[in-house]
């Protein structure tokens, strides 16, 4: 389960507490990209993403994933795995794998173990409500390390149609206001024929580029029991497939898509 891609918190454990409904009722829109990217490693190693964590360091002061993980009860841990993958950059000349994947594997396990363990901890931090003039940076950098999860992702899996699952799963409901180049995507948060929902991204179609990512826990809670993400598009736009990334009752994991053509 899960090849090349691990949750820190399996799906049958991920779940909408108070603590994520009380942080909703404060936040006025939907999200279009999840902070919940960190609880994804890559290649069973690092359950950060390298386009965040491995910024350089004079901006890790401005580094919202940063801040979050360097305090509490795995901020420790987070900085001496932060500090390894400093010590081995680049990749290995014989295998072309980024060396920190490697040597430091240990520490992104027990960082990993960490975070699950202590996960409402970091849940309650409110490090995610940028000021307006930081929120298009941290718009950016949330947006490619859900890009590099997806790529994995990407890499084991072809996606399949919802109709192609007996009983087919509920198609995602994507909405557009074409004028505006915006509108959202929404999924039920619940375990829907003996399938968790992992995570959900919209992407164009005309330029490949994804509009929208998150997890299950990133959703934002709606009504009928669906959570949505928000899309934002430009004039180019032509369709836009959704994707979604369950787990089933037998523990595997299907990538399932669905396209909408926009009016012209």
């Amino acid at each position: 389960m899960f090849t090349g891609i691990t949750l820190l918190a399996s799906a049958s454990s991920i779940k909408r507490t108070r603590l994520q409904q009380q942080q909703q009722k404060r936040t006025k829109v939907p999200p279009r990209f999840g902070t919940s990217v960190a609880s994804f490693t890559t290649s069973i190693s690092s359950p950060l993403s390298d386009s965040i964590l491995l910024s350089s360091k004079e901006n890790r002061e401005d580094c919202p994933i940063c801040k979050r993980y360097s305090q509490g009860p795995c901020g420790d841990v987070f900085k001496q795995w932060m500090a390894c993958t400093d010590a081995h950059p680049g990749k290995d000349e014989t295998t072309g794998e980024d060396l920190h994947l490697s040597k430091c594997l240990d520490l992104a396990k027990k960082l990993g173990s960490c975070l699950n363990k202590h996960q409402e901890f970091y849940e309650a931090l409110d490090l995610y409500r940028p000021e307006e003039d930081e929120e298009v940076e941290s718009m950016e950098e949330l947006q490619a390390a859900w890009q590099k999860v997806i790529e994995e992702i990407e890499e084991t899996r072809i996606p399949k149609p919802f109709a192609s699952l007996s009983p087919p799963l509920q198609q995602p409901t994507v909405e557009v206001n074409p004028k505006q180049q915006n509108g959202f995507v929404a999924l039920p948060l619940e375990r829907s024929n003996s399938c968790n929902l992992i995570m959900v991204y919209a992407r164009c179609d005309t330029t490949k580029e994804i509009l929208a990512a998150g997890s299950n826990e990133d959703l934002w809670e709606w009504k009928d029991g669906l959570g949505i993400l928000r899309l934002s598009f430009n004039s180019t736009t032509k369709s836009i497939t959704t994707y979604a990334l369950y787990e089933d009752a037998d523990n595997d994991d299907v990538l399932l898509e669905h396209r909408l053509i926009l009016k012209a």
